[in-house]
């Protein structure tokens, strides 16, 4: 006889059992499937093992009641959340009071996205929007539903009137969650918060007193951003990640472009920090978006910088954005001495606040950099980034001027963080241009490729490389803009 041979819902193929059941000649749509099908009409296709296939087209509507919460209770069903842009109504919505802030949490169905999720197929966007005017936005998801995201290669990003943050799931350690969780011995009942939160009045006046100090100007509030895992009432906050994640905080209408120049972490000791910051159009509204290792406190700033003796010099402009940045320093008042070779202490330092990098503080390595020297910290973290490195020695050799090929070699490394390097197997013949291409030190000829073909460092002329030739400090300064911007992380 003519019997059925399978059910699809566009290239979706339904699973006998799963999404549907077959009782004789009755056909039943399970309602689990169902309810993880968009508000609107859904198609299924019906194919038989002979004869022409069928059509049945479902009218799917939102059938959720909200009710008054009864007394004590502040939850609420019907939560929206996007896949690949497409609304689905799988979230649940809680709101609730912490340390004096309004919360609005939503939870993810684990089980009503799970089907979802194999109809999207590989790296999609999970999107969590939350509406209103509370100081506190969550995304929640169980640790198992995050484990699913991570095998689909998923992004999940977070939106608020604040703005947004996204956040491959991949960036989301669970192994540390854990760990520093204390061992957890059932690991289904951890639940992960994503979190944009209005900073708490506390840290606004740190970073108040930040910018008055360090002599920049706020122009917006500060943000926190915040990825944490919880269970049992204890909680841990996940503070680092291996590669950059992006975050956006909105401008308001009519907001004057021009009074932006980057933006910057704001650490609870009044500690300042440039992160990578531009200014785009998205949906129809300019956000400064930043991308940054570390979550934290995270403030907007005015603070224009020039310098007397960069007037009409051919790298004027970015030292001017540079310093505007915080990422380099003049000498004196306002003078920068753009064509003195740049010492390796200070390019590493340039480096390690260009990239935003969370500053780690410990016992050099190196017995020429003590701790009390200006540079320890920020060379120190070089160190830890893996950005640079030392010499057979035990040195540093902090105060010698940097040459061509070690910050090239640096500013290579660093191209681990931007995600723009080149495999070298595909650029190697670039250096035969150039007629002083033996001088390359073999340990250096990976770096140097690097940035010639990113356009990051080009030659002293059309033949002449330079590697053993020290660079000034305008040229730092252009190398490490041009970092950024081919990155795409600056304008």
């Amino acid at each position: 006889g003519n019997t059925l041979s399978g059910i699809a819902n566009g290239a979706a193929s339904l699973v006998s059992g799963t999404d549907y059941s077959v009782s004789g000649n009755t056909v039943t749509i399970k309602k689990a499937y169902l309810a993880t099908q968009p508000v609107g009409t859904t198609s299924l296709t019906f194919t038989f093992s002979a004869g022409a296939t069928q059509t049945l087209n479902i009218s799917i509507s939102n059938t959720i009641q909200t009710y008054p919460a009864p007394s004590g209770s502040n939850e609420r069903l019907g939560a929206v959340v996007l896949l690949n842009g497409k609304p689905f109504t799988i979230g649940r919505l809680t709101e609730s009071v912490r340390n004096g802030q309004t919360v609005t949490t939503v939870r993810v169905d684990g089980e009503a996205i799970h089907n979802l999720l194999a109809a999207q197929g590989m790296n999609p966007l999970v999107t969590i929007p939350i509406d209103g005017n509370s100081d506190v936005v969550i995304g929640e998801l169980s640790e198992q539903l995050v484990r699913e995201l991570q095998g689909y290669g998923a992004v999940l990003q977070i939106k608020s009137r604040v703005g947004s943050y996204t956040i491959p799931a991949e960036q989301i350690d669970l192994g540390t969650i854990e760990t520093q969780l204390g061992g957890v011995k059932e690991p289904e009942n951890v639940v992960l918060q994503v979190e944009i939160a209005n900073s708490t009045s506390e840290m606004q006046r740190t970073a108040e007193q930040a910018a008055k100090s360090n002599q920049f100007q706020l122009v917006l509030p500060l943000v926190n951003f915040a990825v944490r895992g919880t269970v049992n009432d204890i909680s841990v906050e996940l503070s680092n990640f291996t590669s950059y994640v992006e975050r956006s905080i909105i401008l308001p209408e009519g907001f004057d472009l021009n009074h932006i120049t980057t933006g910057v972490v704001i650490e609870s000791d009044g500690s300042v920090r440039h992160v990578p910051t531009k200014v785009t159009l998205i949906d129809g509204r300019y956000h400064a978006v930043i991308n940054s290792l570390s979550n934290s406190n995270y403030a907007i700033v005015w603070h224009p910088r020039s310098y007397s003796d960069t007037t009409g010099h051919w790298a004027e402009m970015s030292i001017q954005d540079l310093g505007s940045r915080m990422i380099i320093e003049g000498e004196g008042d306002d003078h920068f001495i753009p064509n003195t070779p740049i010492t390796r202490a200070e390019f590493a330092t340039s480096l390690v606040r260009a990239l935003g990098l969370q500053l780690v503080h410990g016992a050099s390595p190196f017995n020429d950099v003590d701790v009390k020297d200006w540079y320890n910290v920020t060379v120190d973290t070089a160190i830890r980034y893996h950005l640079a490195d030392g010499f057979e020695d035990g040195t540093f050799r902090p105060g010698d001027a940097i040459t061509r090929e070690q910050a090239m070699t640096m500013l290579s490394n660093a191209m681990a963080y931007t995600g723009r390097k080149v495999k070298v197997v595909e650029t190697s013949e670039s250096l035969s241009v150039f007629r002083d291409s033996s001088a390359i030190s073999p340990w250096a000829a990976n770096g140097v490729i690097d940035c010639l073909n990113q356009g990051i460092v080009k030659g002293r002329s059309v033949q002449e490389l330079a590697p053993q030739g020290y660079i000034t400090r305008a040229e730092a300064a252009t190398m490490i803009q041009r970092l950024l911007q081919q990155a795409d992380l600056i304008d």
